[in-house]
């Protein structure tokens, strides 16, 4: 035994993307639009991804999100996360971050606006339960999303006899 003290060894904090990265993500992302915008009944989503900035941030976001920002909605994503996913998948996860848009998520929730991180989250996890439903179940549950089985399994303090109903409202789920 050493009688040095061990190295606590940090963290290391995430990447940028590398140029090839960044290239070869937007090639990618924009192929996943063309076969959305080709598809008979989902076109409406690649049209509102062809007017949403999009940005490759791999630093501070580990997923894919929607957000504002300078008066612009904008798309953002971690290379990597979209390296994770077939093309069927993350198509399913685009369509699920359009569904914020268009269910308004973005004005509807306050814990981001109050920089209440924890209401943020929980409002988070609501709105992913009620979009989810719409969108393919076995693939939003291979990728991880929030089912509605799944939002039952979180709930840990609910009476015997607790209902939650299918196909609601974010704040359905969040009250």
């Amino acid at each position: 035994m050493s009688d040095k003290p061990e190295e606590i060894k940090k963290p290391e904090a995430p990447k940028q993307a590398t140029a090839q990265q960044v290239s070869e993500a937007n090639r990618r992302l924009e192929l996943i639009l063309t076969k959305l915008y080709n598809h008979p009944t989902d076109r409406f989503y690649a049209y509102m991804f062809f007017e949403i900035d999009r940005v490759i941030n791999n630093a501070q976001c580990p997923t894919m999100g929607v957000g504002m920002q300078g008066g612009r909605i904008k798309l953002i994503y971690n290379t990597e996360f979209l390296k994770k996913w077939t093309d069927e998948e993350n198509t399913e996860i685009l369509k699920h971050e359009c569904l914020h848009l268009i269910n308004q998520h973005l004005d509807r929730g306050k814990g981001a606006k109050e920089k209440n991180m924890l209401k943020h989250r929980m409002e988070n996890i609501a709105q992913d339960c009620a979009i989810n439903q719409v969108l393919n179940k076995d693939t939003i549950e291979k990728i991880g999303g929030v089912t509605l089985e799944r939002f039952r399994e979180i709930l840990t303090h609910k009476p015997d006899d607790f209902v939650l109903e299918a196909n609601q409202t974010a704040e359905y789920y969040f009250d």
